[in-house]
């Protein structure tokens, strides 16, 4: 995917291999369309075929790489289906806070989407920024502070669909979401027992709509964890984008010898 090439150096070098193996075909997933241009673009253009996992730019991207498929979301990714099978007693069992868990990266650029996160940290200190140290962190560890808790406040980059959505689901939790997103794929298909979605005001005013997402996790009890649980698992886990674009990529070429 991209953040596989751009690390330094990665973008020439991936380019003079992409010139050089003719015989190969390249196929990026590209987490990133939504708001990284520069390297959405050098990667549409180096590229056979070209993944991206959001709605936003998909015309202009066209332009660099007529044979774009997706939008293809990226799902759940931070842990494999089989660790979350074998997990799911602990998703049943670990103590859940009444309070949402929202802590995301900072990100200057966007200015209302760090504004809004600033502003729901005055209500709930599990709201907040990160400190940059997740991905150092243990399986164990992660599945625990997702599961922790009832609910799941999620601010956007812009009006992508984060990964965090599936996270909160395949861990049996509710998600909170923009209603901006509302009705679009795959986010449009996911029952309304299974998520909640807040306005500009809810932002502001953030306690009833977290007092609902807690009733509703309440009255669904185990039976509706587990059923968040199977459902983002078989649906929404980073597996499935992986079998689509290889089914993608076979459609399309195999026909080369």
């Amino acid at each position: 995917n991209n953040n596989d090439i751009v690390r330094e150096g990665g973008m020439s070098m991936y380019a003079e291999i992409y010139s050089r193996c003719v015989n190969t075909i390249f196929a990026v997933w590209d987490w990133d369309n939504h708001h990284w241009m520069e390297s959405s673009t050098f990667l549409a253009a180096h590229s056979d075929m070209y993944f991206p996992a959001h709605n936003e730019n998909l015309y202009l991207l066209t332009r660099f790489n007529w044979l774009t498929a997706g939008p293809v979301h990226i799902g759940t990714v931070q842990w494999s289906k089989k660790y979350l099978s074998d997990h799911l007693p602990d998703i049943l069992t670990i103590e859940r806070s009444y309070s949402p868990l929202g802590k995301h990266h900072p990100y200057n650029a966007f200015r209302f989407r760090m504004q809004t996160i600033i502003t729901l940290n005055q209500y709930y200190q599990t709201i907040g920024f990160t400190d940059g140290h997740f991905h150092s962190r243990t399986d164990d560890e992660r599945l625990h502070e997702w599961a922790s808790h009832k609910s799941h406040w999620i601010v956007p980059v812009l009006n992508d669909v984060p990964i965090r959505i599936f996270d909160a689901l395949i861990t049996g939790g509710i998600p909170i979401i923009p209603e901006s997103l509302r009705f679009l794929h795959p986010i449009s298909e996911i029952k309304h027992d299974h998520i909640l979605f807040y306005s500009a005001h809810d932002i502001i005013d953030p306690k009833k709509l977290v007092a609902d997402a807690v009733e509703l996790f309440n009255d669904g009890g185990l039976e509706k964890i587990v059923e968040r649980h199977v459902y983002a698992l078989n649906q929404h886990h980073g597996n499935g984008g992986i079998s689509r674009i290889l089914r993608s990529i076979n459609e399309c070429f195999s026909y080369v010898h």
